[in-house]
Parts: structure tokens; C-alpha cells; sequence
């Protein structure tokens, strides 16, 4: 089984990951942010590499990650206590096209705390933080 699927051409583009203990939806975002850039072929695409802050933050247990790629590479996107200790792994070495997307995040099973995101894609690194208060 594949830990995502292709939606049909009807669909708004929702993706569902799924692991034992927590859930994600990936869905690519349809508004186009100021740092969109045409490449040589005539397509729109992220003109950075980007992982945002976290809506809401803090939050009460779910919150939604986005992010964008410049280029089709593999992304990895992990949650961290803030002793360095792994504790969801949202996304898992996947590959996504060059786009900007979104990753909401269920952290029900977690305590009260401050957490951190990170993403790798592209030979790329950038952590953020996010606060869950319950």
C-alpha cells in the first residue's frame, strides 16, 4: 500500500498519510503566494525552499503545517520535544513535485508543551516552533 494517493480530477487535491499513533492530510495549497516564478518550461513554481509557521499557534490538538519546494525532491518532515526526542514523523522521505503544500497535524496523544517541526527537502533544513496547550 502507498502511504498516499493521487486524487481524481475532481478532487481538491487532498493526500492521507497515515501511522499508528497520529494522522496527517497533505493538500496542495490552490492560492498562489508572492514567491511563485515561472521556470524555462512556462510553469508556475515556488520561487524558495519555505516551511511557514504553524496555524493555529499555539494549538488544541490540531494545527496545519505548510511549506513549499522549488524543485521535485524528497521531503521528510519530523516533530521534536523540545529535548530532541522524535516524536512524529508527519511526512517520510516522499517525493513531491515542486508546489506548495500543507500537512495538518492531530496531536491529541501529546502533552502540553513546545514542539519542534523540521523539514528536509532538496539538501535543505529549517525548524520552527509550535506550542500545544491543552
Amino acid at each position: 500500500n502507498e502511504p498516499y494517493s493521487i486524487p481524481a480530477d475532481n478532487d481538491p487535491g487532498f493526500y492521507n498519510l497515515a501511522s499508528a499513533s497520529h494522522w496527517a492530510v497533505l493538500n496542495m495549497v490552490s492560492t498562489l503566494p508572492s514567491g511563485i516564478k515561472f521556470d524555462g518550461n512556462g510553469d508556475l513554481r515556488p520561487a524558495h525552499f519555505l516551511l511557514e509557521q504553524n496555524y493555529p499557534n499555539p494549538f488544541n490538538p490540531n494545527t496545519t503545517i505548510r511549506f513549499e519546494v522549488q524543485q521535485q525532491t524528497d521531503v521528510t518532515l519530523q516533530v521534536f520535544n523540545t529535548l530532541g526526542k522524535h516524536v512524529a514523523t508527519l511526512v517520510a522521505n516522499k517525493p513531491f513535485a515542486a508546489g506548495r503544500y500543507s500537512v495538518a497535524w492531530d496531536a491529541s496523544d501529546l502533552a502540553s508543551g513546545i514542539y519542534l517541526y523540521r523539514l528536509e527537502a532538496g539538501g535543505q533544513v529549517e525548524t520552527k516552533r509550535m506550542i500545544l496547550l491543552k
